[in-house]
């Protein structure tokens, strides 16, 4: 198990820090390292914390909304997790780990918003296109839900779907997939939340990912003393954000794409080698809701091939870039969204197991561009003081028993199997090192990390019958105890 943790490692460098740096410290102190930014930000967050209230009060009510702004107003953000419902292990309880980092800089609540980001596709590994159990040693147990040609749709650009697709999901359950136990878990999730009435009037799959996520989150925490979760789908709130600022020249987005200095000097970085900095600060989106890398180029016009060969030339000015915004035609890239909210807006993000990796690379690329300039200097050295390198969503630390009686991962379906957690079972299984989480772990970066070629001989049964010899008596079967 160790050689595989080691392959992984390989494969993200913010990981492998973390394995090495706090391998053999719990996870109750490492939560404990992630402090945000406390100085002044060269924008005000003000029109971010009103554009959130607004989106969660839409969704789930003025309540939520009210005390998950509460939350938003301190400056750090969990920014890890793909758009849809979460099933992803990694994801789910790296919430619960960016809770706990929340109590200890003195933030108490009972919502917890978290970033979610929608330019991802259905097939991402997440698997919005449907619903995961990891009650398989296997492989996950996935029924999908949307078609397979949707498969590579970006989940922002996702209709809802229908009673009719549900009700089908469910048919096939008997029909198409072996009797177990994950059936029937998914069959209650499918029933109970996939058909609640509200979810059915949603126009848009991410905003009944959004409801469904909250309402998964109450079972998995029944007993209330831990947040039920309010995911924050991104890109309808930063392109409000971003048709704001491209009205003023003074903020950082509008002089990035706007001074051909700092351009340029952004382009000169990229030649030089910097491997994540890009000119790519938008995506456009092709007929089937796909996204296609644009160019930012310097005669003012935007330039990208879609999936399909053809060749796009867009308008780059700011009034134009706005337009296609607001048509759905172009998306903010992830550099995009960076610059708006944390560089811009002091905003500390933590994620995982690449964020470690470029959003350090964006930031000291940004800063370099406007450091060449004496006007931007402050700028420059603003935003080299945020902490880049939050790693938070990748430690796993709740295990369930698989079908074959090995261990694998929990996520919800497993959670609320087991009767959920509580407060004084997460204290207790958060006393696993840094290390051993990463070794609990490896069900789900493994596979996410290491290509298919480079993976040992049945990796997954090697996996599931060590984590039972070292940790099975971490297995969640009562929300009041953590022993089998």
């Amino acid at each position: 198990m160790n050689e595989m943790l080691a392959a992984a490692q390989k494969k993200s460098h913010i990981m492998d820090t973390a394995v090495r740096q706090y391998g053999k410290v719990s996870l109750k102190e490492y939560v404990k390292q992630f402090r945000p930014y406390q100085g002044k930000p060269l924008q005000p967050p003000d029109d971010f914390l009103l554009f959130s209230r607004e989106y969660i009060e839409t969704l789930l009510g003025k309540e939520i909304a009210l005390e998950s702004e509460k939350v938003l107003r301190f400056p750090l953000l969990n920014t890890a997790n793909h758009h849809g419902v979460d099933y992803f292990p990694p994801s789910v309880q790296g919430n619960l780990l960016f809770w706990k980092a929340l109590k200890e800089n003195g933030i108490e609540t009972n919502y917890l918003p978290v970033c979610s980001f929608g330019i991802v596709s259905l097939s991402n590994s997440s698997y919005a296109r449907g619903i995961t159990s990891y009650s398989s040693c296997d492989h996950p147990f996935r029924v999908p839900i949307f078609p397979k040609a949707m498969e590579n749709k970006m989940v922002r650009n996702v209709p809802a779907f229908t009673e009719e697709q549900v009700l089908h999901t469910i048919s096939r359950l008997d029909t198409e997939f072996q009797k177990t136990t994950a059936t029937k878990e998914i069959r209650q999730v499918l029933e109970t939340h996939y058909l609640n009435k509200k979810v059915l009037e949603q126009n848009r799959y991410g905003d009944q990912a959004v409801l469904i996520n909250t309402m998964l989150s109450g079972e998995m925490y029944p007993e209330g003393d831990l947040p039920q979760m309010i995911y924050m789908e991104m890109e309808p709130i930063i392109n409000r954000l971003l048709l704001k600022d491209l009205k003023d020249e003074n903020t950082l987005i509008y002089r990035i794409l706007y001074d051909k200095r700092v351009l340029g000097q952004l382009k000169r970085q990229i030649k030089e080698g910097n491997p994540f900095l890009t000119t790519t600060f938008f995506w456009g989106t092709d007929y089937a809701g796909r996204r296609y890398a644009l160019d930012f180029c310097d005669d003012g016009r935007m330039r990208g091939v879609t999936l399909a060969g053809k060749q796009v030339e867009l308008p780059a000015s700011a009034k134009d870039i706005a337009s296609l915004i607001e048509q759905g035609e172009v998306v903010p890239s992830g550099y995009t969204m960076a610059i708006v909210l944390s560089f811009a807006r002091g905003y500390t993000w933590l994620g995982g197991y690449f964020q470690g990796d470029y959003l350090p690379a964006w930031q000291k690329g940004t800063a370099a561009a406007f450091a060449k300039a004496e006007e931007y200097r402050t700028w420059a050295e603003t935003i080299l003081r945020y902490n880049c390198a939050g790693y938070i969503s990748g430690p796993v630390f709740v295990l369930s028993r698989s079908g074959n009686g090995f261990l694998t991962p929990a996520g919800p379906l497993e959670i609320i199997r087991s009767g959920g957690i509580n407060s004084a079972v997460l204290d207790n299984l958060m006393e696993a090192t840094v290390g051993d989480a990463h070794r609990m772990s490896l069900s789900c970066s493994y596979p996410e990390l290491v290509p298919p070629t480079e993976r040992s001989e049945g990796w997954c049964h090697k996996v599931g019958a060590q984590l039972l010899k070292s940790y099975g008596k971490q297995v969640v079967f009562k929300a009041r105890s953590i022993q089998e």
